[in-house]
């Protein structure tokens, strides 16, 4: 499947004359507390093998996935400032521990359209990847 999503990325921008897209491969749920090492080292090889040029994947995963694929493109959800609800993300991260530990897009959400005051709470989490950077 990750594979036919390669090809056709390719084949449909090719064909538009237009650039190719990167393929993005889901690893493992923010949601699944019940992730493990082998499943997200299954994942992230049938990625890479497939041509995928990023993950979207926990930043607890971030360190196996930079061990393992230290130029891989990192999309990560699940990023929540402290003392902010997680939801049904089971496996979070603040934002400064998702960029400290390697994560290149930050997917930020229900933090900011769930706050009290969004801007205020956008703001902050600027400030915080900036210190983080």
């Amino acid at each position: 499947m990750l594979q036919a999503a390669v090809r056709g990325l390719r084949e449909g921008a090719t064909e538009a004359g237009l650039p190719v897209p990167m393929a993005l491969a889901v690893t493992v749920l923010t949601s699944d507390p019940s992730a493990s090492p082998e499943l997200l080292n299954e994942r992230l090889t049938a990625a890479i093998g497939a041509g995928c040029g990023g993950v979207v994947c926990a930043a607890t995963d971030l360190p196996a996935i930079r061990g393992a694929a230290p130029d891989i493109v990192t999309v990560v959800p699940g990023i929540r400032p402290a003392g902010v609800p997680t939801h049904d993300q089971r496996r979070v991260a603040t934002p400064a521990e998702a960029i400290r530990n390697g994560a290149d897009i930050l997917v930020i959400g229900r933090a900011v359209t769930a706050a009290d005051n969004p801007a205020a709470a956008a703001e902050k989490i600027v400030a915080e990847v900036s210190k983080a950077l």
